[in-house]
């Protein structure tokens, strides 16, 4: 059997959250620079605490893809499709060749079933 020569440390780590004031003080900051930006978002605090934000949707979407059935790659730049590419293409390679002993298995058991018949 083997041993394990050392063992993980164990790292003691404190954690510092934010108080609650830094916290709303931040989130009216990031509300402010959303106004700036001039961006047709509304924030709209409740009572209990949670937050409803209205925006408009159209913003989000990309230029010339109205059609929910459109060929995303068409919106891709070549940096994002070439590694996208070849990640899938290598996998399919990958799969292939896990598959290549059953692939025989399943030929030489058609061969005897012929024979057989």
């Amino acid at each position: 059997m083997a041993e394990i020569d050392k063992s993980l440390p164990n790292v003691e780590q404190q954690l510092t959250l934010p108080s609650e004031q830094e916290v709303s003080e931040e989130a009216l900051q990031e509300e402010q620079e959303i106004a700036q930006a001039g961006e047709p978002v509304e924030i709209t605090e409740n009572e209990d605490g949670s937050v409803d934000i209205n925006y408009d949707p159209s913003l989000a979407s990309v230029e010339g893809a109205e059609n929910h059935y459109a060929n995303l790659a068409e919106h891709l730049p070549d940096n994002v499709l070439g590694p996208l590419g070849s990640n899938l293409y290598q996998q399919y390679q990958d799969y292939k060749t896990s598959r290549k002993d059953w692939e025989q298995s399943y030929k030489e058991g058609f061969r005897f079933i012929r024979i057989q018949i």
